[in-house]
């Protein structure tokens, strides 16, 4: 995966596992780029992908989007239409090593982020 350095000092620390934040988005560089066949609501034709941007933050509404999906990886497929608004078609043709890349950009979010949490004083 080609990772961009973030462009913000204040990234979160999940960011660094394969993706970057730039202008509040997290992006993805794909290690194979997707073509696909945009569908009528897009404008149809071919589109090629060749990042994904995601969001900063999961909210309730990207949540809700995994309830509909059966299994843990078409959560995740689910997880990642609902935050980018890219269709079933283009995120049906990700390749394995990238829908692994997505999935641990978005370990750190899902589990709390490490990091966080209350620290001791010495």
């Amino acid at each position: 995966m080609r990772a961009r350095a973030p462009s913000r000092s204040t990234s979160p620390a999940w960011a660094w596992s394969g993706c970057s934040v730039m202008s509040e988005e997290i992006v993805i560089q794909l290690k194979h780029p997707v073509t696909y066949t945009a569908d009528k609501f897009e404008g149809g034709g071919e589109r090629t992908l060749e990042e994904l941007r995601l969001p900063p933050r999961i909210k309730a509404k990207h949540l809700r989007a995994m309830d509909q999906a059966k299994g843990e990886i078409g959560k995740v497929l689910a997880l990642v239409m609902a935050m980018t608004g890219l269709p079933q078609a283009a995120v049906d043709e990700l390749d394995s090593a990238d829908v692994e890349a997505v999935t641990e950009a978005l370990a750190g979010p899902l589990s709390g982020s490490p990091g966080t949490g209350p620290t001791s004083s010495g």
